[in-house]
């Protein structure tokens, strides 16, 4: 058996192939420009096929990883010569792109596998790309190929990419060029192989029952009756529980039977079933994260949904969402799950365009309900020596007619920055620069913070607003509606009811919700009743990254979990 590498390997330029009399292989990497701007070192696989399976390969002298100081593969490839080489075996060539926090961000490889040709240099491209399928470990590269099967390129210690190193790495594995022999393989009783590495061969390997070899759990490799499938392991055998670990604890031929119930071959403990039952392949980080829908697992390809397809921890986090405004076209919001017809981003390449945006009187459907225009835009008008809030009428894209107050009065600074803004043709709606919070002079000021658990929103994410005794005919308005600086704020009576921007009863709940990129933000509600005619409160609002929400609440204002308090009066 060779244990030798039967080819060289010399880095070099492509001025290399010159050479007439030289035999090798040039391989040219480049990468899409997409990631190439990232790659701090390139990583080359050239293994050797083994000779024994189909599918592994073994590269028995690996190169160190390849620094390119700065060089855009994208542009100028990188070349690597492989000279040399028996031309009756064939070897196959994959690289993986490494970025800066010494992670392989990109992969490309051959798609076959290649000869030599004495005498020639042969020439061929290899594009880095996505990393889809593909999974590496210290002695071990796996990838799927265009028909499904997956390839292996084994290095030392595990030249075979069992899993199982040699006794010169500190393991046990009695054949590492053959990935059909390690240490509780189940026992081939007609090949004449100790398959399972415990010194027996066949039917030597039916003395356990006797408690003479194996692991003394009362069942055979060989012979009649239920046979064991790891004779070195006494947990594993027929009638064992079937854990989920990677194992055919029960010898049933099925790996982690019931720990995937979609049947998209990828469980919820991390490992992948191959196409006969075989574990082929574990990483508690890449677990099934929805074993309900076989469209989502580790390794998919991530589409606008509502659903972590790749199961990354975060829905539709591929580039759905064009101009950054936190909602998608498919109806979902960027980071969140699930979707609803009405979170469907109708102009997907403008943010102030989008579900639940202020709609302003201009003849552009802001909020994407489907009208151009709300019947009537929100406005600022002194009345009675008060500043209040009131609407007007819009028709055909225009403001028409003055501001007809209501008595929702808040601060006259307000009143002031309309005024003003109304000054600035060509405004369409003065609208547009009040929300920018110029001339906004809130009398209460509340600091919330909003939990962030991981990736999630926590799911408790309400404070009561407590009105002063005896108010009477209360309101509350959110100025600029429930979606702005990257929050959904909305109000609901304490007794419940439908979330609103606006509530005309004196005790209140406030909800917030941080969207994607949400960041600081002063939220503005205007607050009047019979007792306090004009109160505007700022709310202003911080995330709060916590690894895990446990029992913390997700809106914590003030400091604290207490009720947010209002003034008596002004």
């Amino acid at each position: 058996m060779r244990t030798t590498s039967i080819f060289s390997l010399l880095i070099a330029l492509v001025a290399a192939a010159a050479c007439s009399n030289d035999t090798g292989i040039l391989i040219n990497a480049s990468a899409s420009p997409a990631i190439a701007q990232d790659i701090q070192f390139l990583r080359f696989y050239v293994g050797e096929e083994l000779g024994v399976e189909n599918g592994y390969y073994s590269d028995d002298r690996p190169l160190q990883d390849v620094s390119l100081d700065g060089r855009d593969i994208a542009v100028n490839p990188y070349s690597l010569l492989i000279r040399g080489g028996d031309v009756d075996t064939p070897i196959i060539v994959a690289v993986l792109a490494i970025g800066p926090q010494g992670d392989p961000i990109g992969f490309g490889r051959l798609e076959n596998p290649v000869s030599f040709l004495s005498g020639k240099v042969l020439e061929w491209d290899v594009e880095i790309g996505r990393m889809d399928d593909v999974f590496e470990t210290d002695y071990c590269l796996k990838w799927y190929d265009e028909d499904g099967r997956l390839v292996h390129i084994g290095r030392p210690g595990d030249q075979d990419c069992d899993g199982a190193f040699d006794p010169e790495n500190g393991g046990d594995d009695c054949d590492d060029r053959n990935p059909n022999v390690f240490p509780g393989n189940q026992e081939d009783c007609s090949n004449f192989i100790d398959d399972d590495c415990n010194g027996y061969t066949d039917m030597e390997d039916n003395l356990d029952a006797d408690r003479l070899v194996g692991d003394n759990d009362g069942y055979a490799a060989c012979g009649s009756g239920p046979l064991d499938c790891n004779n070195a392991d006494r947990s594993i055998h027929p009638g064992a529980l079937d854990e989920c670990n990677g194992i055919d604890d029960d010898c049933d031929g099925l790996c982690d039977g019931g720990f995937d119930v979609d049947g998209d071959f990828v469980t919820t403990c991390g490992s992948f079933i191959g196409p006969e039952g075989q574990c082929v392949f574990i990483d508690e980080q890449q677990f099934d994260c929805d074993d309900n829908e076989p469209t989502n697992f580790p390794g998919n390809e991530e589409i606008c949904d509502g659903r972590d397809n790749n199961c990354s921890g975060v829905c539709d986090d591929e580039d759905f969402d064009k101009d950054e405004d936190g909602f998608t076209e498919c109806g979902s919001v960027v980071g969140l799950c699930n979707t609803r017809p009405d979170f469907a981003d109708c102009d997907d390449d403008k943010a102030e365009i989008h579900p639940g945006a202020v709609e302003i009187c201009d003849g552009i459907d802001q909020n994407c309900d489907g009208d151009e225009d709300a019947p009537v835009s929100p406005c600022f008008a002194s009345a009675d020596g008060d500043c209040q809030q009131g609407t007007r009428n819009c028709i055909g894209g225009e403001l028409i007619g003055e501001c007809e107050t209501t008595d929702a009065i808040v601060s006259s600074s307000i009143c002031e920055s309309y005024n003003d803004c109304q000054a600035q043709p060509p405004l369409a709606d003065p609208l547009t620069c009040v929300l920018d919070g110029e001339g906004f002079d809130a009398e209460e000021s509340v600091d919330c913070k909003v939990g962030i658990g991981g990736n999630t929103q926590c799911e408790q994410r309400t404070v009561r607003i407590v009105a002063p005794d005896n108010a009477g005919d209360c309101s509350y308005t959110v100025i600029g509606g429930s979606f702005q600086q990257g929050y959904r704020v909305d109000l609901v009576g304490f007794g419940g009811g439908e979330q609103t921007p606006v509530l005309f009863e004196c005790d209140a709940v406030l909800f917030v919700k941080a969207l994607p990129g949400a960041g600081q933000a002063h939220i503005f509600i205007a607050y009047s009743s019979e007792q306090t005619p004009s109160h505007l409160i700022d709310v202003r609002l911080q995330i709060d990254q916590r690894n895990d929400c446990g029992e913390l609440l997700g809106l914590d204002c003030n400091g604290g979990w207490d009720n947010v308090p209002l003034p008596p009066s002004l």
